[in-house]
């Protein structure tokens, strides 16, 4: 058995159905194993490295499985760069095969060989080179279990062509096997001894408008559990629900605790309800920048007025960007049930009735958005909402009136261009019969939309939304505010026929410029469940907010 066949078996007994990748001079092997064993694993080919990354990425966000792609050395190996730094900002696990040229060649500049463990070292959670066949078993399975231990993230294997094409007897994989040493995850510090829990039930006690912080590392448990424990604190304390860009889906759109997602472009309600906190109890936050409003909102909170309860499994984001008067290390699915327990304990010791004082905000104060309510009856609650990076994004994230967990797929930490349609062409690899939309801007459609050749060639059912603005509408803003109306390199100025365009590769293409329009066409995506284009010529902005 040689190194490539090695690898697809390690693939399968890991539960591997699908990688996304491209192929090339040092990952030949692999992909004639792939070929030999395509009843075993999919294998989907985009038409660039960076969209296998990010279907990889979003595959695994759709799913809860880790993501795979495969790329070869040199360019194919950088091409990847980006999605990988996508994955590790916003903690998704994947697995990134990379192949080398062979090891005798490594360092002498030989052609197509680039450094891709050290290029890749600030943005993984663990990458490693293969220097012989018998070191691959163990590499690549600890990767699948490093990029799903802890707080998860792509981990990067890069495996030089000689150790691919070298073989390794039966008896010596057994052997090899036997005597695995899987990684084990370090014990997570569990800072959440009973005197922080009782720290921590005195704040809430203490506290007269409390308010919920939800973030991403909430949305990664995949479970029910932890929000209804969220949703019974709320209830609880009688206090709003906020989130971060990142857990927008995670509570209900019409919860009525839930008063959407906070930050720059978040909806007023949110900030409002940061703005008279008292107390932010943070849960699976890491406090982006974009997540806080205002400098005046960072004053406040840096100010002591606004205490802070940070509960998050990672110890690093404990006191990184804001600094916390109590924290609880440690997994949510276990600390939330006790906090609640011990809260009630101390309200029924101490014969207290009633809860906190009502805040002096409407919790829900949802504004309902015409395109995306039609959008959302026609397509139902099960479809998975895909967007690319911009005002659209922000758009989708105010006003989509998510009800499930996990339909809304976006990048966070990077804000990744060009995002959205490998991120579609991964969502609906996994979604199967869900429909999936993509709701993209012009210029990130420009940025990638040679992927329109990944959907046609796996007929893949697709609904791309493409907001037809003539700009680079979130650089533009920036423009009008702080540069006092000089649009640099904003405007589109000759645009693409993007219709025509999307027919060229085998799509539907409706140009939307009413309401009307534009849900016969999104009726159109769901009568026949084939890839679907729609040019958005409409004014979306500022209708709600």
């Amino acid at each position: 058995m040689n190194g490539a066949r090695y690898i697809v078996d390690i693939l399968c007994e890991n539960g591997v159905d699908v990688v996304f990748g491209y192929p090339g001079a040092t990952v030949l092997s692999i992909y004639d194993e792939l070929h030999k064993n395509k009843k075993r694993i999919r294998h989907i080919r985009t038409a660039h490295e960076q969209g296998a990354a990010h279907a990889a990425d979003a595959y695994a966000r759709a799913s809860g499985k880790t993501g795979v792609v495969i790329a070869t050395s040199g360019p194919g190996a950088t091409n990847l760069v980006t999605g990988i730094a996508n994955a590790y900002m916003d903690s998704v696990p994947m697995v990134v095969i990379t192949g080398n040229v062979d090891q005798h060649l490594i360092g002498t500049d030989s052609f197509q060989e680039v450094d891709i463990v050290g290029i890749t070292m600030s943005v993984t959670k663990y990458n490693c080179v293969v220097h012989s066949i018998d070191e691959l078993g163990h590499s690549l399975r600890n990767a699948f279990i490093i990029a799903q231990s802890g707080r998860k993230g792509p981990v990067l294997v890069d495996v030089p062509r000689d150790v691919l094409e070298s073989c390794l007897s039966l008896k010596s994989i057994k052997k090899m096997e036997a005597e695995f040493d899987y990684y084990h995850p370090p014990e997570s510090r569990e800072d959440c001894c009973e005197h922080e829990l009782d720290r921590a039930v005195q704040m809430l006690t203490e506290s007269r408008n409390p308010v919920i912080l939800v973030g991403g590392g909430v949305k990664a448990h995949r479970t029910s559990h932890v929000t209804d424990d969220i949703k019974q604190l709320a209830k609880i304390l009688d206090c709003a629900i906020c989130s971060s860009l990142m857990a927008v889906d995670s509570i209900e759109y019409d919860y009525p605790y839930y008063a959407g997602f906070c930050g720059i472009s978040g909806n007023e309600a949110a900030n409002r309800a940061l703005d008279e906190a008292d107390l932010i109890i943070a849960i699976g936050t890491r406090f982006s920048n974009r997540m806080i409003k205002s400098r005046s909102e960072q004053e406040v909170l840096h100010s002591g007025y606004t205490k802070v309860l940070h509960i998050d499994r990672d110890r690093a984001e404990i006191n990184k960007v804001i600094a916390s008067d109590c924290f609880l290390v440690g997994d949510a699915e276990q600390i939330l049930p006790a906090l609640i327990a011990r809260y009630r304990e101390k309200m029924e010791a101490e014969d207290i009735t009633s809860g906190v004082a009502v805040p002096a905000i409407t919790y829900n104060m949802y504004k309902r958005d015409e395109i995306l309510t039609a959008l959302s009856e026609k397509v139902g609650t099960d479809a998975y909402i895909v967007t690319d990076v911009g005002n659209h994004q922000m758009w989708i994230a105010r006003n989509y009136p998510f009800m499930q967990s996990g339909r809304f797929i976006t990048s966070g930490g990077l804000g990744t261009m060009g995002f959205g349609l490998g991120a579609a062409i991964g969502t609906v690899t996994h979604a199967k019969d869900k429909p999936v939309v993509l709701i993209i801007g012009d210029g990130g459609f420009t940025m990638s939309c040679h992927e329109l050749a990944t959907i046609k060639a796996y007929n893949l059912p697709v609904l791309v939304i493409m907001v037809n603005n003539g700009k680079l509408g979130m650089v533009y803003d920036l423009q009008a505010q702080k540069c006092r109306g000089r649009f640099s390199q904003t405007v589109v100025k000759r645009k693409p026929l993007y219709c025509n365009l999307a027919r060229s590769f085998g799509m539907k293409a409706y140009k939307a410029t009413c309401l009307e329009t534009f849900n016969k066409a999104v009726q159109q995506y769901m009568d026949t469940k084939k890839a679907t284009f729609i040019d958005l010529c409409m004014d979306i902005y500022g209708r709600n907010e």
